[in-house]
C-alpha cells in the first residue's frame, strides 16, 4: 500500500494505484485485505459498511441538494491530467457524476496540447504533479503563459512544504490537494475555484 512502489519498469507506473485505492476505502470507514501467490494470481478483498438507507424526507432533501450542485457546475469543462488510468478513470467519473465535462489527458505534454484545443472552454485544470514528459508544476507554468487567470488544482502524494510549491500557493487561482485525495474535497475545491471565477 505504500506510495511510490510499483512493479513496473521505470517511467511506467507511479506506484499511486493501490495507494489512492486505500485511501478511499479507509476514507469511508472500509476495509481491503489481499492474498497472493506466486504462480497463481492475487485476489483483493474489499469490505465497505452497508448503506441501511435514508427516510423519503432526508432522500428528497440530498436529491434537492445534488441537483442544485449539479446545475451550478453542468457545463463547466475541467482538465484532468493523469497518466495512471485507473485513478483517472475513478476521478473522471466522479468528476462527470458532478456534472463536470471532463478532457482527459494521460501526460503533462497531452494536457498542454488539449488546454490549447479547448482553451476557451476550460474553466480549471487538475493535475497530478509527477507525469511523464511534463510535469505538474511545468504544465501550470506553460497553461499560465497562455491564460493567466485559469484555476489549477494540483494533486501530489509528495508534501507541499517546498518553496516552488509554497510560492504558487500565494496565486488565489492555484490550490494544493495531498494524495490520497477525498473525491468530495476535490469537487468541492474545484467547485468554489470555479464560482469564484463566475463572480
Amino acid at each position: 500500500w505504500e506510495p511510490f512502489f510499483t512493479t513496473k519498469e521505470e517511467g511506467a507506473g507511479t506506484g499511486f494505484g493501490l495507494s489512492t485505492t486505500y485511501g478511499i476505502i479507509k476514507q469511508n470507514k472500509g476495509y481491503i485485505f489481499c492474498e497472493s501467490e506466486p504462480g497463481k494470481g492475487t485476489k483483493f478483498f474489499i469490505y465497505l459498511p452497508l448503506y441501511e438507507g435514508e427516510s423519503a424526507e432526508s432522500s428528497q432533501l440530498v436529491d434537492e441538494s445534488s441537483e442544485s450542485e449539479m446545475t451550478g457546475v453542468k457545463g463547466k469543462k475541467i482538465l484532468f491530467c493523469e497518466d495512471d488510468a485507473s485513478v483517472r478513470k475513478v476521478i473522471s467519473k466522479m468528476l462527470t457524476s458532478s456534472g463536470f465535462d471532463i478532457i482527459e489527458a494521460v501526460d503533462g505534454e497531452d494536457a498542454l496540447v488539449k488546454f490549447k484545443e479547448n482553451i476557451d472552454d476550460i474553466c480549471c485544470v487538475v493535475s497530478d504533479n509527477v507525469t511523464p514528459k511534463k510535469s505538474g508544476v511545468d504544465l501550470y507554468e506553460g497553461i499560465i503563459e497562455i491564460n493567466p487567470n485559469i484555476r489549477f488544482v494540483m494533486i501530489s502524494g509528495y508534501s507541499a512544504d517546498t518553496e516552488k510549491m509554497t510560492e504558487l500557493q500565494k496565486n488565489k487561482n492555484f490550490r494544493f490537494l495531498q494524495k490520497p485525495i477525498k473525491p468530495t474535497l476535490l469537487k468541492k475545491t474545484i467547485m468554489e475555484l470555479t464560482e469564484e471565477s463566475d463572480d
